[in-house]
Protein backbone atom coordinates (compact mmCIF):
# COMPACT_ATOMS: atom_id res chain seq x y z
CA UNK A 1 0.00 0.00 0.00
CA UNK A 2 1.56 3.38 -0.75
CA UNK A 3 1.34 6.61 1.27
CA UNK A 4 -1.92 8.16 -0.30
CA UNK A 5 -4.11 4.58 -0.41
CA UNK A 6 -3.12 4.51 3.59
CA UNK A 7 -3.81 8.04 4.03
CA UNK A 8 -7.25 7.62 1.92
CA UNK A 9 -7.94 4.79 3.83
CA UNK A 10 -7.47 6.26 7.39
CA UNK A 11 -9.28 9.57 6.28
CA UNK A 12 -12.69 7.56 5.60
CA UNK A 13 -12.44 5.38 8.59
CA UNK A 14 -12.25 8.71 10.80
CA UNK A 15 -15.33 9.74 8.36
CA UNK A 16 -13.76 13.40 7.46
CA UNK A 17 -13.90 15.03 4.59
CA UNK A 18 -10.39 16.28 1.88
CA UNK A 19 -11.63 19.10 2.84
CA UNK A 20 -12.02 19.19 6.36
CA UNK A 21 -8.56 17.34 6.59
CA UNK A 22 -7.33 20.17 4.57
CA UNK A 23 -8.02 22.50 6.99
CA UNK A 24 -7.50 21.15 10.06
CA UNK A 25 -3.51 20.38 8.49
CA UNK A 26 -3.68 23.92 7.21
CA UNK A 27 -3.85 23.14 3.25
CA UNK A 28 -5.56 22.88 0.65
CA UNK A 29 -8.46 20.16 -0.21
CA UNK A 30 -6.33 19.98 -3.97
CA UNK A 31 -3.16 19.16 -1.94
CA UNK A 32 -5.08 16.29 -0.25
CA UNK A 33 -6.26 14.85 -2.95
CA UNK A 34 -2.69 15.21 -4.59
CA UNK A 35 -1.37 13.19 -1.71
CA UNK A 36 -4.28 10.50 -1.85
CA UNK A 37 -3.64 9.72 -5.58
CA UNK A 38 0.29 9.69 -4.96
CA UNK A 39 1.09 12.26 -7.04
CA UNK A 40 3.09 14.33 -4.38
CA UNK A 41 3.90 13.66 -0.93
CA UNK A 42 2.87 15.68 2.16
CA UNK A 43 6.16 17.66 3.95
CA UNK A 44 7.68 16.54 7.18
CA UNK A 45 5.65 18.36 9.64
CA UNK A 46 2.04 17.37 8.17
CA UNK A 47 3.30 13.67 7.88
CA UNK A 48 3.30 14.19 11.68
CA UNK A 49 0.43 16.02 11.67
CA UNK A 50 -0.96 12.75 10.37
CA UNK A 51 0.36 10.54 11.80
CA UNK A 52 -0.79 12.68 15.81
CA UNK A 53 -4.51 12.49 14.05
CA UNK A 54 -5.27 9.23 12.80
CA UNK A 55 -3.10 7.61 15.47
CA UNK A 56 -0.42 5.68 13.21
CA UNK A 57 3.31 5.20 13.42
CA UNK A 58 5.60 7.18 10.32
CA UNK A 59 6.49 4.04 9.53
CA UNK A 60 3.15 3.07 8.54
CA UNK A 61 2.69 6.22 6.79
CA UNK A 62 5.74 6.32 5.05
CA UNK A 63 7.25 2.05 4.31
CA UNK A 64 4.81 0.67 1.18
CA UNK A 65 5.39 -2.64 2.97
CA UNK A 66 3.82 -2.13 5.85
CA UNK A 67 0.20 -2.66 5.41
CA UNK A 68 -0.87 -3.15 9.24
CA UNK A 69 -0.91 -0.58 11.69
CA UNK A 70 1.96 -0.77 14.41
CA UNK A 71 1.55 1.23 17.43
CA UNK A 72 3.39 1.11 20.47
CA UNK A 73 -0.07 -0.28 22.58
CA UNK A 74 0.16 -3.61 20.38
CA UNK A 75 3.75 -4.02 20.12
CA UNK A 76 5.15 -6.85 22.39
CA UNK A 77 6.54 -5.43 25.32
CA UNK A 78 10.51 -5.95 24.68
CA UNK A 79 10.29 -6.51 21.17
CA UNK A 80 14.18 -6.98 20.00
CA UNK A 81 15.67 -6.96 23.60
CA UNK A 82 17.02 -9.10 26.56
CA UNK A 83 14.38 -9.46 29.15
CA UNK A 84 17.18 -10.25 31.38
CA UNK A 85 19.32 -6.87 31.05
CA UNK A 86 15.97 -5.01 30.71
CA UNK A 87 14.77 -6.66 34.39
CA UNK A 88 18.81 -5.39 35.86
CA UNK A 89 18.61 -1.98 34.43
CA UNK A 90 14.75 -1.13 35.49
CA UNK A 91 16.04 -2.67 39.42
CA UNK A 92 19.11 -0.80 39.32
CA UNK A 93 17.13 2.33 38.07
CA UNK A 94 14.89 1.41 41.37
CA UNK A 95 17.29 0.45 44.25
CA UNK A 96 20.38 1.52 42.56
CA UNK A 97 21.64 3.56 45.64
CA UNK A 98 21.51 0.51 47.90
CA UNK A 99 24.68 -0.47 46.34
CA UNK A 100 26.40 3.12 47.70
CA UNK A 101 25.19 1.82 50.90
CA UNK A 102 26.26 -1.71 50.66
CA UNK A 103 29.98 -0.20 49.86
CA UNK A 104 29.77 2.33 52.92
CA UNK A 105 28.82 -0.59 55.26
CA UNK A 106 31.64 -2.94 53.70
CA UNK A 107 34.26 0.03 54.01
CA UNK A 108 33.61 0.71 57.55
CA UNK A 109 33.53 -2.98 58.72
CA UNK A 110 37.10 -3.13 56.50
CA UNK A 111 37.93 0.27 58.91
CA UNK A 112 37.02 -1.41 61.89
CA UNK A 113 39.07 -4.54 61.52
CA UNK A 114 42.33 -2.26 60.00
CA UNK A 115 41.81 0.07 62.99
CA UNK A 116 41.69 -2.93 65.59
CA UNK A 117 44.80 -4.31 63.92
CA UNK A 118 46.54 -1.22 63.76
CA UNK A 119 45.71 -0.53 67.75
CA UNK A 120 46.58 -4.19 68.54
CA UNK A 121 49.92 -4.07 67.12
CA UNK A 122 51.08 -0.72 68.39
CA UNK A 123 52.83 -1.77 71.66
CA UNK A 124 55.08 1.33 72.43
CA UNK A 125 56.45 4.45 70.90
CA UNK A 126 60.12 4.61 71.24
CA UNK A 127 61.64 7.97 72.47
CA UNK A 128 63.29 8.18 68.93
CA UNK A 129 60.00 8.84 67.41
CA UNK A 130 59.95 5.44 65.41
CA UNK A 131 57.26 2.93 66.45
CA UNK A 132 58.34 0.23 67.97
CA UNK A 133 55.94 -3.38 67.56
CA UNK A 134 56.23 -6.40 69.40
CA UNK A 135 54.17 -9.15 68.14
CA UNK A 136 54.99 -12.69 69.29
CA UNK A 137 58.74 -11.36 69.57
CA UNK A 138 59.26 -10.49 66.26
CA UNK A 139 59.53 -6.74 65.03
CA UNK A 140 57.69 -4.92 62.63
CA UNK A 141 58.74 -2.31 60.85
CA UNK A 142 57.32 0.64 59.89
CA UNK A 143 56.29 -0.74 56.35
CA UNK A 144 53.45 -2.73 57.89
CA UNK A 145 52.20 0.70 59.94
CA UNK A 146 52.04 2.27 56.25
CA UNK A 147 50.16 -0.48 54.94
CA UNK A 148 47.77 -0.36 57.67
CA UNK A 149 47.52 3.65 57.92
CA UNK A 150 46.74 3.28 53.58
CA UNK A 151 44.18 0.63 53.98
CA UNK A 152 42.86 2.76 56.85
CA UNK A 153 42.69 5.86 54.77
CA UNK A 154 41.11 3.93 51.55
CA UNK A 155 38.72 2.17 53.70
CA UNK A 156 37.45 5.42 55.22
CA UNK A 157 37.15 6.83 51.53
CA UNK A 158 34.72 3.87 50.73
CA UNK A 159 32.62 5.26 53.72
CA UNK A 160 32.06 8.59 52.20
CA UNK A 161 31.95 7.47 48.37
CA UNK A 162 29.47 4.81 49.68
CA UNK A 163 27.13 7.65 51.19
CA UNK A 164 27.71 10.18 48.56
CA UNK A 165 27.18 7.38 46.07
CA UNK A 166 23.53 6.39 47.70
CA UNK A 167 22.52 9.78 48.14
CA UNK A 168 23.20 10.58 44.61
CA UNK A 169 21.87 7.46 43.13
CA UNK A 170 18.38 8.28 45.55
CA UNK A 171 18.47 11.53 44.22
CA UNK A 172 18.24 10.50 40.71
CA UNK A 173 15.71 7.68 40.53
CA UNK A 174 13.04 10.48 42.82
CA UNK A 175 14.24 13.12 39.59
CA UNK A 176 13.30 9.58 36.75
CA UNK A 177 11.20 7.29 38.46
CA UNK A 178 9.12 5.61 36.56
CA UNK A 179 5.74 6.18 36.71
CA UNK A 180 2.64 3.90 35.66
CA UNK A 181 1.30 4.69 32.30
CA UNK A 182 -2.03 5.95 34.05
CA UNK A 183 -0.38 8.52 36.20
CA UNK A 184 1.90 9.74 33.15
CA UNK A 185 -0.74 10.22 30.73
CA UNK A 186 -2.61 12.33 33.93
CA UNK A 187 0.52 14.75 33.58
Amino acid sequence: MTLGTKLQTLRKQAAISQEALAGQLGVSRQAVSRWELDISLPETENIIKLAKLFDVSFDYLLNDDITENVTPQNLPKHTGRNIYIDNITEFLKKYGYWCGYILSAVSAYCFAGYTITFLSLTRVISPSGEMAVLFGGMGIGNAMFGILIMYMLLSFGGIIGGLWLAKYLKKKTEKYRIVPTEEADRR
